[in-house]
């Protein structure tokens, strides 16, 4: 996995894009856009705040391509509810949901 935050993001970002083909590849892209965001998600801290952006408008991406990446899920219960973006064949309200769960036990 790629060590430096800015490649991460620039990664995300790059492979997002990617979700629009049509053909056998999505899966290929889909499983990295979802390794990537876990990837980024534990090393939230160190990005910067406009990395942070970056991450989510790409976050608002997935929500919308969340069909496409239902896809390629693998089974719910090898990640935490927190980790929304694999339970995105459940639809885009899964970020909100762990949103709001995460807000009730802070």
């Amino acid at each position: 996995m790629v060590n430096k935050i800015t490649e991460l993001v620039d990664y995300y970002a790059r492979y997002i894009k990617l979700l629009s083909a049509e053909d056998e590849t999505i899966e290929t892209f889909g499983l990295i856009v979802l390794t990537i965001r876990d990837e980024l998600e534990k090393r939230w801290e160190e990005l910067s705040k406009q990395q942070r952006e970056q991450v989510l408008t790409g976050d608002d991406r997935i929500c919308r391509k969340h069909r496409k990446i239902a896809r390629v899920l693998p089974s719910p219960h090898a990640h935490p509810r927190s980790h929304w973006w694999w339970f995105l064949h459940e639809g885009p309200q899964v970020r909100s949901q762990a949103l709001a769960a995460t807000n009730e036990t802070a």
